[in-house]
């Protein structure tokens, strides 16, 4: 056997089809691109789905200076000691006070903006999916970003009122 009646590695066989027949050549391409088309996409609908992305659940970092203050997270009524992380969820907007004794109360508000996971839903994932896959991924609140992310609270201290003076009557 010379070398170049070996057989070729199975990667790089060719396959060889008569010139003559155009529809059958037409038929194995059409085939082969479904086949490739069926292997890839589900991972298109794995691409799109902000829940599986995402999460329903948001982590969000709170930092105080000073540090040690205690923070109330709502809607959930969350209580964590700053520096610290705690999860949100996604679904509602947040808000979060935060407190220590001998300063002033601090609220920060996080906002819900659409995620990109939601427009990848639209372009990944066909159209008969858009309704389910949509409606889940709002439904749990996982097409939506909270915003911001990290929050570091710089406290007041409390201004405490003068103590009265003593005026001279008149």
């Amino acid at each position: 056997m010379s070398q170049s009646d070996a057989p070729l590695p199975m990667r790089c066989r060719l396959i060889r089809l008569p010139a003559s027949d155009p529809a059958r050549l037409r038929t194995e391409v059409l085939l082969r691109s479904i086949l490739r088309a069926a292997s890839l996409s589900p991972l298109a609908f794995i691409a799109g789905c902000a829940l599986i992305l995402n999460g329903s659940e948001q982590a969000i970092t709170i930092d105080s200076s000073p540090p040690g203050a205690r923070v109330r997270v709502d809607p959930g009524n969350k209580i964590l000691t700053t520096p610290g992380s705690v999860l949100v969820s996604r679904k509602y907007p947040a808000t979060v006070v935060v407190e220590k004794d001998g300063y002033e109360p601090t609220s920060v508000t996080f906002t819900r903006r659409k995620s990109l996971s939601l427009w990848r839903n639209l372009v990944w994932i066909h159209p008969i999916g858009w309704i389910i896959g949509i409606s889940v991924d709002v439904g749990k609140g996982a097409c939506y970003d909270l915003e911001p992310s990290q929050v570091h609270v710089d406290l007041k201290p409390l201004q405490t009122a003068p103590a009265p003076t003593d005026a001279p009557s008149r």
